[in-house]
């Protein structure tokens, strides 16, 4: 490590329901502080959101929800200090743009993470675009322009944000873990018996109940599967934060496969790895993902994994053995699951290679990276 530095970190919000980059975020923040820098978390929302740790953490509260605008929140930002960096985690919303002007007004470096919502998909979605666009153009395009760097988590992510033309360097810095969590002394037990699912062919999804994530794909394809395998089920983990999961319920009972179909809702700390640990398989279906913290998770448990070619650490898991990579078709993604649930042998071999593949992403191979990111930023800046 170089000399500790004073970080500040920014997002939104620190509610689990909204997914990796909530995860993301306060997982570097605990590496950075574990390896000597004084960390702080800033967020708007809930107080109840509050976690103790090894960086400090504060939530300011809102007076308009939709873009999380918090005058507590401006008011911290003046009280703060000397700060060597702000990262900036996400983007469209009031804290990460009022974090960027009070550091351009102090002339303090900043960098911004964009957790994958610039990538062409998410950036040319029809909902609200001219919004989007507007804001972009009055606001977001500066915070990004004049930026002392980009972090992106994957060359993929990096590689498809090339349309826009963005000027800071651009720096990639894997998602990391915290490997010491996925020991097996951390993992609960009793997944398959809760569910009463023993003897049976489990097929795990994990992330954010969304249309992105592949999910109407994932249910046609295991649709195929299970009319040949009677004992394989589909267990679908985590929250429905757009009330996608109506949709999803419909599909399944279409399809035929409502017994076979099991939602769990959203799973933290012992369960969810529970769930990964007992998992025959981990599918990853999405039609983007700028990293896939989910199947890393998976393989950290040493399960092997199927992801789309949308998830940007596909090209990586497949060179390592740890899985497979398929299109955005039914057949195909089909085809995979009913592949490896047929041959445990395959399977076992391509846990053990996802076991070795994830250590790649401990945060004590990671948080050097992101170190000398930091570092050549910082000096950027200096006069």
């Amino acid at each position: 490590m170089g000399d500790r530095l004073r970080l500040l970190h920014v997002i939104h919000t620190l509610d689990p329901i909204e997914g990796g980059a909530v995860k993301a975020t306060k997982s570097v923040c605990a590496a950075l502080a574990e390896h000597g820098h004084d960390v702080s978390l800033y967020a708007t929302g809930p107080s109840r959101l509050d976690q103790a740790g090894s960086y400090q953490t504060r939530i300011f509260p809102v007076q308009f929800a939709p873009m999380a605008v918090s005058l507590g929140f401006v008011a911290a930002l003046r009280q703060a200090g000397k700060i060597d960096l702000v990262h900036i985690h996400q983007l469209y919303r009031f804290p990460q743009a009022a974090a960027a002007a009070f550091c351009r007004h102090h002339d303090m470096p900043y960098c911004v993470q964009p957790h994958g919502s610039l990538e062409p998909m998410l950036y040319h979605k029809r909902e609200r675009r001219k919004a989007k666009r507007l804001y972009e153009m009055l606001i977001e395009n500066r915070n990004l322009r004049k930026a002392a760097g980009l972090i992106y988590t994957a060359e993929g992510e990096r590689d498809a944000v090339d349309f826009l033309h963005l000027s800071p360097p651009a720096f990639v810095v894997p998602n990391g873990l915290h490997l010491s969590e996925f020991s097996s002394d951390k993992v609960g037990q009793g997944f398959r018996s809760r569910y009463g699912l023993g003897g049976r062919e489990l097929v795990v999804w994990l992330g954010r109940l969304h249309p992105v994530k592949g999910l109407d794909l994932l249910c046609r394809a295991f649709a195929a599967v299970a009319a040949e395998r009677p004992h394989a089920m589909l267990v679908l983990i985590g929250p429905d934060t757009v009330n996608y999961k109506a949709t999803l319920h419909r599909l399944v009972n279409e399809l035929g496969i409502a017994g076979r179909v099991i939602f769990t809702g959203m799973l933290q700390g012992p369960d969810k790895l529970a769930a990964l640990n007992e998992a025959d398989l981990f599918v990853l279906p999405s039609h983007t993902e700028n990293f896939g913290l989910a199947a890393a998770e998976a393989m950290a448990m040493g399960c092997p994994v199927i992801v789309s070619h949308g998830v940007k650490i596909a090209p990586e898991i497949v060179a390592a053995r740890a899985g497979r990579a398929v299109a955005s078709d039914i057949a195909e993604l089909s085809g995979a699951i009913r592949d490896l649930l047929s041959d445990d042998d395959v399977r076992r071999a391509m846990g053990a290679s996802a076991r070795a593949f994830a250590r790649r992403f401990d945060w004590a191979a990671v948080v050097g990276r992101l170190e000398d990111a930091y570092a050549a930023m910082i000096a950027a800046k200096r006069p």
